[in-house]
């Protein structure tokens, strides 16, 4: 069988990754432009065992296929080939694509056709791992991929892959990387685990199991996993954006097995309130979802989660007991915060809050096209930084996006990892690049 792994398009060209476990035979690739009889097309043997192969001399913004072929040495077809798509583009902005899926190319299906949640996790030895899922909507959303960088973000390549994995995001132990994440979407709760840096996960489990006959399941987001009291706590929902959400955290003590199930709690449920201190003009009770957990400077523990369904630029900032980790959160306020309306990520340095998000900056419909940086000292008052990226100046603004950052500091750095729409994707929300970010010296003002 063979596969191609990962795609990343480039300036008239293409470089893709494969697997193939076969490698005493011969491996033919075609690439042709989609419909265009006339046009080039590019065939020659690869070597099976190289893994990687970059082909320049394409037209930027056309489609095309590219397709590898296992054969015996006179020709014949061994195995079903595998065909993707992709379209090379003008990397502008000069990020890093750590992987791209064209928005018509079904390889992934059943889970899906866009590029999902990413998730990056800093190893011990200084490699990277960022993760995303493969989402559609009514797909089976059930597949995430892995890929790694030895090189600082330089260069990345396909790692490992889960299923059923969705919403998943990683997390260190030790030496042992876990990745928690939904069996589907509204799905179980599953954890796995991998021994090997991401290479091979050995072992998965249900951590907690959505009832079958409820339209409601569990929900998540690569939101921050925090250490205190000696456990590791992260945020989750239950509910639909039609049923609403109840807010939770789960935690597990990290002295104990985090593949027993038995080991793992969850708040009771906690729901937010039109009549909560800091909501303005709500006619019905909000939605929150993609908590972060955070210690606080006052030592309590804190969960701070988007709020849809209101104003724009709002917060919620709750409270959880980390003494009784079964205790409901309790609802404290709504916060003003500009990238309240979007999956932000709060990270604490130095005693003093940073949050990256989506700061609305846009006249063209979409809300998902600056990528900004506040500060705070109390969780509550929160000042504008920077802006880290801005595509509003794209050709295909009405569809360009970058959305769900993951990121953390490195020294002065920031690195980050996002989803972005950009170069003829589906729409801004169904994106088709997971994309690598450092942004230097970034608390220094401009």
């Amino acid at each position: 069988m063979v596969t191609i792994t990962r795609m990343e398009p480039f300036d008239s060209g293409i470089t893709f990754e494969y697997t193939c476990d076969a490698l005493e035979k011969q491996l033919r690739m075609r690439i042709a432009m989609v419909r265009q009889s006339s046009s080039k097309v590019i065939e020659k043997h690869i070597d099976a065992k190289d893994g990687m192969v970059n082909v320049d001399g394409l037209e930027n913004g056309k489609d095309y296929t590219v397709c590898l072929t296992l054969t015996d040495k006179i020709g014949r077809i061994e195995v079903p080939s595998c065909t993707r798509l992709f379209t090379p583009f003008k990397n502008k902005k000069n990020f890093k694509i750590i992987n791209y899926i064209h928005k018509d190319d079904f390889y992934f299906y059943p889970s899906g056709r866009s590029t999902c949640s990413p998730c990056l996790l800093v190893l011990p030895n200084g490699d990277y791992l960022c993760s995303h899922d493969v989402f559609w909507g009514h797909g089976a959303q059930d597949l995430s991929y892995i890929f790694t960088s030895k090189d600082s973000g330089l260069t990345w390549h396909y790692l490992s892959h889960i299923s059923p994995c969705f919403w998943g995001k990683l997390f260190l132990i030790g030496s042992v990387v876990y990745m928690l994440g939904m069996s589907t979407e509204y799905g179980d709760i599953m954890l796995h685990r991998s021994m090997d840096c991401g290479a091979t996960w050995d072992k998965t489990v249900c951590l907690f199991k959505t009832d079958i006959v409820d339209e409601r399941g569990f929900h998540q987001a690569p939101v921050p996993t925090v250490i205190n009291n000696g456990r590791i706590w992260t945020a989750v929902e239950y509910g639909t954006w039609k049923h609403k959400f109840s807010i939770h955290v789960i935690s597990c003590d990290i002295g104990k097995d985090l593949m027993d199930p038995k080991n793992w709690a969850m708040t009771g449920d906690t729901s937010v309130k039109m009549n909560l201190m800091g909501l303005r003009g709500c006619k019905e009770d909000p939605v929150a979802i993609e908590g972060n957990v955070i210690t606080g400077n006052d030592g309590r523990m804190y969960d701070m989660l988007r709020c849809n369904l209101v104003d724009d630029g709002i917060a919620i900032l709750s409270e959880l007991d980390k003494n009784d980790p079964t205790a409901p959160l309790k609802n404290i306020r709504a916060v003003d915060l500009p990238l309240g309306h979007c999956k932000f990520v709060i990270r604490n340095r130095n005693n003093r809050y940073y949050v990256m998000g989506n700061r609305i900056a846009t006249p063209y419909g979409n809300k998902r096209q600056t990528m900004s940086l506040y500060g705070s000292d109390d969780l509550i008052s929160w000042t504008f930084i920077k802006d880290l990226w801005d595509i509003r100046s794209t050709s295909d603004r009405k569809k360009a996006a970058l959305q769900y950052p993951d990121w953390c500091f490195q020294n002065d750095d920031i690195i980050a990892v996002i989803r972005t729409a950009m170069d003829k994707p589906f729409n801004f929300h169904n994106a088709n690049c997971i994309t690598f970010h450092r942004y230097r010296n970034a608390l220094e003002s401009k």
